[in-house]
């Protein structure tokens, strides 16, 4: 089965008013028939780079890797006449014709968005503060949960603000990122429902090689503008994994 299959937009339906990222709504013919995807392009008006569009997808799989729920992800190609319409009518300057869309389940499943971290179990708190973590994504507070919960599960979305660390070289780059977990935790949406034990367990889980290994399959399938960042990605992530005690000393020091 494919990481990121590949979708064409057949029709643009309009903006979704998600915070500055204006994501658009478009209509799109996978192989099992017309689905409504949100999908973020890299375009001048969102502010979004391809690079952040390889984090979206990254998030995801990590998120997957840690038995949390993501909206199903594609690649969506915005091209011709859609991407002319959107041009017209919005003037977003598109960077690039490959967007990251995502099923927005919320049309079809009971998800809230309006999340009550006290309702939330400890092991579902543990799970997203270690994922957040992870990617040095401080984009989920209390006032930008970046979630949904529909009693049982959470769902979550929202990664281009990972690893926003300087493009040095890993080791300077891991030391930036040690540095980010204090201030991340203090203002995570998750930080007082999560225990050290889930924490610390998910991270380890996440950074076994075999889980950065099963991410490589993803390469196959990504539009050719996005391999060079996502190249990058995956190999700090992979940094990151020879880095594991380092980081899970870290962590273990935060007042959880």
């Amino acid at each position: 089965m494919s990481v990121l299959p590949k979708v064409e937009a057949q029709a643009f339906t309009g903006i979704c008013a998600q915070g500055q990222t204006l994501p658009l709504y478009l209509v799109c013919d996978p192989p099992e028939g017309e689905t409504v995807f949100q999908t973020k392009i890299a375009s001048v008006r969102s502010g979004l780079t391809v690079r952040e569009l390889a984090l979206e997808l990254l998030g995801t799989l990590l998120a997957e890797r840690l038995d949390l729920y993501c909206p199903a992800p594609a690649a969506v190609h915005v091209a011709g006449p859609v991407r002319q319409e959107i041009e017209d009518r919005h003037r977003f300057q598109c960077r690039d014709d490959w967007g990251f869309g995502s099923i927005w389940v919320r049309r079809t499943a009971p998800f809230w968005p309006e999340v009550d971290v006290q309702e939330l179990p400890p092991e579902e708190c543990s799970r997203l503060l270690a994922l957040d973590l992870l990617l040095s994504n401080g984009d989920r507070t209390p006032a930008n949960p970046n979630v949904c919960w529909n009693g049982s599960r959470l769902m979550v979305f929202d990664f281009e603000h990972s690893f926003e660390l300087p493009r040095v070289d890993f080791e300077r780059r891991f030391r930036l990122h040690l540095d980010s977990l204090e201030p991340l935790y203090a203002s995570h949406l998750a930080c007082e429902g999560a225990d050290r034990a889930g924490v610390l367990e998910s991270v380890a889980n996440a950074l076994a090689p075999e889980s950065v290994v099963s991410f490589e399959a993803a390469v196959s399938d990504l539009p050719d503008s996005w391999r060079e960042d996502w190249r990058d990605h995956l190999d700090y992530l992979g940094y990151i994994g020879t880095q594991r005690d380092r980081m899970l000393e870290r962590i273990g020091g935060l007042p959880l």
